[in-house]
């Protein structure tokens, strides 16, 4: 799976303070429902260049995306086999749906009309209820961490040499320069009635924000914590 428009998240990733689970959701009872279908997961992955320019990455979506559904396969968890989608092209309204809870308030999420297409597939696999999963994060390369190790530096000495040229005694308030970790990574979950064509669950999961999307152990413990309440 991989992605065409580099719709780019890098403000909001950034931006996320790590917090706890957050839900929004109709009625619904997560632990009434013995399988769900299990729609393909998406992943949207910005990756800081060597200059520290953030721009969407297809392979590492790809890579991210499949490393979230070959965890989610190898548990024990009540879905189905994944259903398969097309993000980059019939389904592209769908990974649009997706991205956009990326860039709301989660309490909103009910006003976003569920993609048609996502709905017949979910249908068509036999079940009611139907889960997908989104990923969205960043990874820094190496050279860009040197390189903002290096600003930084640089920064702090030039503030010790105007202190002592200034002679104050009270030195001044440091410059903030934005700092970007090496790698950050949140979960999503929606859950949509096939029957009603409704979100009726929907759970972000950004306790372990600083965790590699790429890596399966992160990837695992921060499934485990999200999915916690629909076991």
């Amino acid at each position: 799976m991989k992605r065409k428009l580099p719709f780019l998240l890098a403000v909001v990733l950034t931006a996320v303070t790590a917090c706890g689970p957050v839900r929004y959701s109709t009625d619904f009872n997560l632990k009434s429902v013995d399988e769900y279908a299990f729609v393909e997961p998406f992943a949207h992955i910005i990756y800081y260049n060597e200059r520290n320019n953030p721009q969407y990455d297809a392979d590492l979506s790809g890579d991210a995306a499949d490393v979230l559904r070959d965890v989610i396969e190898s548990e024990r968890y009540p879905f189905t086999r994944a259903i398969a989608m097309d993000y980059d092209g019939s389904d592209a309204a769908v990974s649009r749906w997706l991205d956009s809870f990326a860039n709301m308030n989660v309490s909103r999420a009910g006003r976003l009309r569920v993609p048609e297409s996502l709905v017949k597939k979910i249908k068509k696999s036999g079940h009611r209820y139907g889960i997908v999963f989104y990923s969205f994060g960043h990874i820094q390369s190496a050279e860009g961490r040197r390189l903002e190790e290096m600003e930084r530096a640089a920064v702090r000495m030039i503030e010790k040499i105007a202190d002592k040229i200034a002679d104050r005694k009270k030195k001044s308030n440091p410059t903030y320069i934005p700092r970007t970790e090496p790698y950050n990574n949140s979960i999503y979950y929606a859950i949509i009635d096939s029957q009603t064509g409704e979100l009726v669950d929907l759970a972000l999961n950004n306790t372990f924000f600083y965790s590699n999307p790429v890596d399966p152990s992160d990837v695992r413990e921060n499934l485990a914590s999200l999915l916690k309440d629909l076991m």
